[in-house]
C-alpha cells in the first residue's frame, strides 16, 4: 500500500473528514487513481503548521475533540482514503468550497488530489517518507484488516 505524509494539522483534518482534497505541486501517478492509500502524520512540526492550526484548523478540530497543537498525533498512519482523479489547481474555484480552499494551496501549477472513502484507523505508528512511498508490509497488513478487508485474510 502506498502512503502520503502530511504535516499537521492537515493530516488530522483529512483523518476527521474536514479536508477532502490534498494539494501538491505534482500529479499522482495515474496507476494510483482509484487505489486506497494511507494518510500519515509526519513527525516534523513546521512553523506553517502551527500558524495554520491557530488560524483556521483549530475550530474544526476542536469540534471532534482533537488535542492542542503539541498533542496532535505525529509519526503515524491516521486514515486511509481512495485517491480520486487529480485536477489542475486552476479548476479549484469550480470544484471546492471555502473551507476546502482554506485548507489547501491552490497556486497556479499545483494539483488537487481528491481523497474519497475516508476510513480513520486511529494512530498506527510508522516512520514516514517524502512524496508517495510504500508502507512496510506489516503496517500495510494491519491497515488492510483495519479498513475491513473482505477477502478472508483477517479472519481469526
Amino acid at each position: 500500500m502506498y502512503a502520503l505524509s502530511l504535516w499537521q494539522p492537515w493530516a488530522s483534518l483529512v483523518a476527521h473528514g474536514f479536508k477532502g482534497v490534498e494539494t501538491r505541486p505534482w500529479a499522482p501517478p495515474a496507476r494510483l487513481v482509484g487505489e486506497r492509500i494511507a494518510i500519515c502524520a509526519t513527525k516534523t512540526e513546521p512553523r506553517e503548521g502551527r500558524r495554520a492550526y491557530e488560524a483556521i484548523a483549530r475550530h474544526w478540530l476542536d469540534t471532534v475533540g482533537e488535542p492542542e497543537w503539541d498533542e496532535l498525533p505525529r509519526a503515524c498512519v491516521l486514515a486511509t482514503v481512495v485517491l480520486g482523479a487529480p485536477w489542475p489547481s486552476v479548476e479549484a474555484p469550480y470544484r471546492i468550497g471555502a473551507r476546502e480552499w482554506a485548507f489547501g494551496n491552490y497556486e497556479v501549477g499545483r494539483w488537487g488530489w481528491p481523497l474519497g472513502d475516508l476510513r480513520p484507523v486511529g494512530e498506527l505508528p510508522v516512520r514516514g517518507r517524502q512524496r508517495l512511498w510504500h508502507l512496510p508490509d506489516a503496517v500495510a497488513a494491519e491497515l488492510h484488516c483495519a479498513v475491513g478487508a473482505s477477502d478472508g485474510s483477517c479472519a481469526g
